[in-house]
């Protein structure tokens, strides 16, 4: 008992002299601050102000200098510190204008910085769960190589149909890598995924590990397979249950993807690697790409873009110059609309000179946020005269354009300015009738199940109005 009091009448002790010590930390600090305040505020406005000559001087999107200006005016330290270390969103600037005279599929290739490549075949899935058998298929009767980087993994039912044919594949002699972006698998994947993989003979890795740089928010968001140099399939389909129907999210979940063959697949195998190993590409594996055929191909350009902020960028350009170039029809489908003015401009541009411009959007959203944009941008082009429908029957996650009967657009990319001008993407654009006539009554049937957007409230457009700001901030 006596030693319990000595130990409770020391700990009291130390107790009152750690509250004799912050009480006369805060009388101390009670008679300074009024002394510090000023030249504290003189610093304060200083370092702000050196933030906003450094967002007028760069070269962005004008959305993201507003948004970085509205940061330091509402935070002035941390708004300023942001503005100093986080890259804006850089745009191509205007929608470059037609060339005269210049041949379409040219122009197109010389915007997207890659040339026209040869595709044997090019099949269109409407739906992930009629992607998902010929996917599986066709990773099972993998030969070589298998290379898939997709910014959602998720464990589940269709992750374990997949990974059991890449174990397989992989025991057999397959070279089997495998690319996920940190952020988007960061709550489907544990953190022994790499490990496991490893003791399956697979080789994957992480794209940017999460950490507090300017980088971090660039993410991968790429939906890409490339297998055995012949087959590629790209679009807005993720490795996870909810794209093929083995999990219901928001309804019934509309996707696309676009199998090819041939020539274009080396374009698309090569920007893997070039992504998994950087500019260095010594150690990548052989080319193993067969050669190109000039007969029975369809024209067709692999698009990309990276996440380094380089800049023009190859999705914004094409979709700028199909908006041109459309003479009867531009039918869209995005999950997210939220582009930029030059990319608003351009669509409502090619409404006004008589083009039919449609663009489906979810009626369920999955981000309430970026919602309030897509309704908000929706009415503005609607008074610009391009139609703008919400997909009554679930979430519409579909990344797709086609136009004039002719041109096919699929890929990663979503109508927002993080997709169009920030992250990793990469799609095909074929300029074929058929294909074009498949995802025009995909996109048809699906306008069937849209219906108009409601009146805005006064409390929607409130929260648009405080949201907007920020939208274009990374």
């Amino acid at each position: 008992m006596r030693l319990f009091r000595r130990f409770a009448g020391a700990r009291l002790l130390l107790l009152g002299a750690l509250a004799l010590l912050f009480f006369g930390a805060g009388i101390a600090l009670f008679l300074t601050v009024p002394r510090l305040l000023p030249p504290l505020i003189l610093a304060e406005r200083a370092f702000a102000l050196a933030a906003a000559f450094r967002v007028c001087a760069q070269d962005a999107l004008p959305e993201s200098k507003t948004a970085r200006m509205t940061l330091a005016i509402a935070l002035p330290v941390a708004g300023a510190a942001f503005c100093f270390f986080f890259r804006p969103l850089r745009g191509d600037g205007e929608e470059p204008p037609q060339g005269n005279g210049e041949e379409p599929l040219s122009r197109f290739a010389r915007l997207a910085g890659r040339g026209v490549s040869g595709a044997e075949s090019a099949e269109y899935f409407p739906t992930g769960a009629v992607w998902r058998a010929p996917f599986l298929a066709d990773l099972a009767a993998a030969r070589r190589e298998i290379f898939l980087e997709y910014y959602i993994v998720a464990e589940g039912v269709l992750w374990d149909e997949i990974f059991r044919i890449l174990r397989e594949r992989a025991e057999h002699g397959v070279r089997v890598m495998l690319l996920f972006d940190a952020f988007g698998c960061a709550l489907s994947l544990p953190s022994r995924f790499v490990r496991e993989m490893k003791k399956a003979k697979i080789a994957a890795k992480p794209f940017r590990v999460l950490a507090p740089c300017a980088s971090a928010a660039r993410r991968d968001h790429r939906k890409l397979a490339v297998i055995d140099g012949h087959i590629a399939y790209v679009g807005g389909i993720n490795l996870a249950d909810e794209y093929v129907g083995e999990k219901l999210r928001f309804g019934h979940w509309k996707d696309s993807a676009l199998r090819l063959t041939g020539g274009v697949v080396c374009d698309f195998r090569q920007m893997f690697l070039r992504t998994w190993g950087g500019e260095n590409a010594s150690s990548a594996p052989e080319n193993i790409c067969p050669a190109a055929h000039s007969a029975h191909t369809m024209p067709a350009i692999a698009l990309s873009d990276d996440a380094e902020g380089r800049i023009p960028r190859a999705g914004a350009r094409i979709l700028h110059e199909l908006c041109g170039r459309a003479e009867k029809t531009l039918y869209f489908n995005t999950p997210y609309l939220a582009p930029d003015g030059a990319t608003m401009r351009a669509l409502m541009r090619a409404a006004a000179g008589g083009t039919d411009v449609r663009v489906a959007i979810p009626f369920v959203p999955d981000k309430k946020a970026v919602y309030l944009l897509s309704k908000r941008c929706a009415r503005i082009l609607e008074r610009g005269g391009v139609q703008v429908r919400a997909y009554r029957a679930g979430f519409l996650h579909a990344k797709s354009a086609v136009c004039d009967g002719l041109y096919s657009l699929v890929g990663s990319w979503n109508l927002d300015c993080r997709s169009l001008y920030a992250q990793a993407e990469c799609g095909a654009l074929v300029q074929n009738a058929a294909l074009a006539a498949a995802l025009e009554r995909d996109f048809l049937s699906t306008w069937e199940q849209c219906v108009p957007l409601p009146e805005a409230t006064a409390w929607e457009r409130l929260k648009a109005a405080l949201v907007l700001p920020f939208y274009s901030l990374v």
